[in-house]
């Protein structure tokens, strides 16, 4: 599948990580995507002047090298279809008119 002319994995109808230039971005929760800033093993992901918060994006030399990222992929994967789950909201009781 392609989205803005990078082929794209989803799961569901939603994007966990896309090609970008020599590397994949994957969507994590803000914390781990600092964290693999932080120590070097990602990049932000920016598009045009905007850093997105959410996504890293991972480079490897070669490309039997992302077999090493499989954890990676899995937590994108399980943190976006976290997401795309309905949020149950509890539905207001009306008042009573009394």
């Amino acid at each position: 599948m392609q989205h803005f002319g990078h082929t794209s994995f989803v799961t569901g109808e939603k994007v966990f990580a896309f090609t970008r230039n020599n590397g994949v971005a994957l969507k994590l929760p803000r914390p781990r995507a600092q964290a693999l800033v932080e120590t070097g093993e990602g990049v932000p992901l920016v598009m045009g002047k905007r850093v997105m918060t959410e996504w890293s994006v991972i480079r490897r030399k070669y490309p039997n090298e992302y077999k090493k990222d499989q954890r990676l992929f899995e937590e994108a994967i399980s943190f976006v279809a976290a997401q795309a789950e309905p949020a149950t909201r509890k539905k207001k009781q009306p008042h009573s008119t009394r």
